[in-house]
């Protein structure tokens, strides 16, 4: 119980930038677009995903809903918790498979894709912009549970 109460009491810092992409941006970056599987989740989210020699070498998750978005109006649907392994990095793959991803959801829907990023996460920056995003937003604030506290939002 001491341990439920300090996880919901903690205050959480947000400092980060939402990218969008509104109509879909063909790249070509690498061959791996063969490579990457899909595995549906709950809730309409999905993983996707290379594994190569047995091992992870990718994965990204697209959610269609994230409590953020509602900060900026929006719903989502936003890629992230994405991951390359660090033998892998350098290689674009970060960037071909996010923009994979936009593709197979502007192939369905109509409506803006998001990701998220920490404003200190250089890399995956570079990489985001790489795939075809463009910074929406950013946003500044603490959290504590679902109550955003002292937000500084600045649209792009």
């Amino acid at each position: 119980m001491k341990k439920l109460f300090k996880h919901i009491s903690k205050i959480r810092h947000i400092n980060v930038f939402i990218y969008v992409m509104k109509n879909y941006q063909k790249i070509d970056l690498t061959t791996i677009i063969n490579d990457i599987k899909i595995e549906n989740l709950k809730n309409d989210n999905k993983k996707f995903y290379i594994i190569k020699d047995l091992q992870l070498v990718h994965q990204s998750f697209l959610y269609n809903k994230v409590f953020l978005m509602r900060q900026f109006g929006e719903k989502g649907p936003v890629i992230g918790d994405c991951y390359t392994k660090p033998t892998h990095r350098g290689k674009s793959i970060y960037p071909s498979v996010i923009n994979y991803i936009a593709k197979k959801h502007f192939e369905t829907r109509n409506n803006p894709i998001f990701v998220i990023v920490g404003q200190n996460n250089k890399p995956s920056i570079k990489g985001i912009e790489k795939a075809g995003f463009i910074k929406y937003a950013s946003l500044k604030a603490k959290r504590w549970m679902w109550i955003y506290l002292s937000k500084q939002i600045i649209m792009n």
